[in-house]
């Protein structure tokens, strides 16, 4: 049925049996492909059938515990290992295998693949026990959703309490029955450390107070000198934004005397909080967000913005900017690529003018310098060609954090001009 190029990494003088199954000449006892796996794997998940596959834990713990098969034997014979010197306690074979029951598989694949949208996803699928924790940690903060389409947007929510729970649960299962291999061994302490660190008054003081922000820039510039300038709206996440500003109000008299409710117009901050050159900033009040605005302008859409929905399901973590955020930030590296250059060329052409032989010949120090200054040069040029095809390609890039009943989703979402 058509032609096909089959590409494949053997080790050293493979022998013909090895080749074969790599080239899938041999087929394996277990064919995904034949068997419908692949297409059920993409179908349950709603991805595209092709572009996709996962890491199978279960197989991944046996051969760090010993457990080898063919293929894996003669890899490790190439690489000077004898596999019957790698063996594990039972202990191991028991433990490693409960953690990749815990995390069964990685597994990657498209939402979408087209000319110019693509949606890769990644997802670290967890047991149902642990899902259901999972499922619980994220928090709602306004307007946060995985989906950006200012300059530059980030944003987190996170329940503390329901995230110190989920690790309480499991610090205390490890308590009980700790780690005996020694190469897990240091997870017990690890656990137990950041389970500790969770108890911390101060966390859920914290925690009862913010669960997260949403940040969304309109306007960023990084000049050489002075401080960046920007233009933008922040919502911080709380459950009871009133009592935050209140609480702000305690440590800035004049956040007190504002006269805020949730879903009003925005109020100028007083004059006396910012430098006398600041742009102007407004602050609002949402049902479930302090919302801040700086910049002229910026204040029109800050009541909606402190009112706007979450995602459903709404995201641990989200990050994304578009291609004039991108110009942004790749410009201020290049320009300090360009800054390193400079350094490394004055400091070749000292070494040249003071470690010069008794011929007037620059020694093998000198010799260095010009090197590593050519070789900064060229990476300079291709940083600046590769600038230009990326600010001139792209529209936009998201990046966003899931915890669900499944486990970890990340979603990488990149849209061309």
């Amino acid at each position: 049925p058509g032609r096909r190029l089959r590409l494949a990494v053997a080790a050293a003088a493979p022998s013909e049996g090895l080749v074969k199954q790599l080239l899938g000449i041999e087929r394996p006892a277990i064919d995904a492909l034949s068997a419908g796996t692949l297409e059920a794997f993409n179908e349950e998940r709603g991805w595209l059938p092709y572009g996709s596959g996962y890491l199978d834990s279960a197989r991944i713990a046996a051969a760090l515990t010993g457990g080898f098969g063919p293929v894996e034997q003669e890899f490790l014979r190439a690489l000077g290992i004898d596999p019957s010197t790698i063996t594990s306690t039972p202990q191991c074979k028991t433990e490693f295998g409960a953690l990749a029951a815990a995390v069964p598989r990685v597994s990657f694949g498209y939402a979408a693949l087209e000319p110019k949208v693509m949606d890769l996803r990644y997802l670290i699928e967890t047991a149902p026990e642990h899902g259901k924790g999972l499922a619980g940690l994220a928090a709602d903060v306004p307007g946060l959703d995985g989906r950006g389409d200012g300059m530059l947007d980030f944003g987190f929510g996170l329940d503390l309490d329901a995230f110190a729970g989920f690790v309480n649960l499991r610090a205390g299962k490890v308590a009980e029955a700790p780690f005996r291999c020694a190469a897990l061994a240091d997870l017990n302490d690890d656990i137990a450390k950041m389970n500790a660190e969770l108890a911390n008054p101060a966390v859920f003081m914290a925690g009862a107070a913010v669960s997260g922000l949403n940040l969304t820039l309109s306007k960023l510039e990084l000049p050489d000198t002075g401080t960046p300038v920007f233009a933008g709206k922040i919502a911080i996440g709380s459950d009871n934004p009133a009592s935050l500003l209140s609480m702000a109000g305690g440590f800035i008299p004049q956040l007190a005397s504002l006269d805020l409710q949730p879903g009003t117009a925005p109020v100028a901050l007083p004059a006396g909080l910012l430098p006398p050159d600041a742009p102007p900033a407004h602050v609002a009040l949402g049902d479930r967000a302090l919302a801040i605005s700086i910049g002229a302008g910026e204040e029109a859409g800050l009541a909606a913005f402190a009112g706007a929905p979450s995602g459903k399901p709404a995201p641990l973590l989200h990050y994304g900017v578009d291609s004039r955020g991108l110009m942004t930030f790749m410009d201020a590296m290049a320009k300090a690529s360009e800054a390193q250059l400079e350094a490394a060329e004055a400091r070749a052409a000292m070494g040249q003018s003071e470690n010069a032989d008794g011929d007037g010949q620059p020694d093998a120090d000198a010799a260095d310098g010009a090197d590593d200054v050519a070789e900064l040069r060229e990476a300079m040029d291709l940083f600046k060609s590769m600038q230009g095809a990326y600010v001139d390609s792209i529209d936009r890039v998201d990046f966003a954090l899931y915890a669900t009943e499944r486990g970890l989703e990340a979603h990488y979402a990149l849209r061309l001009k």
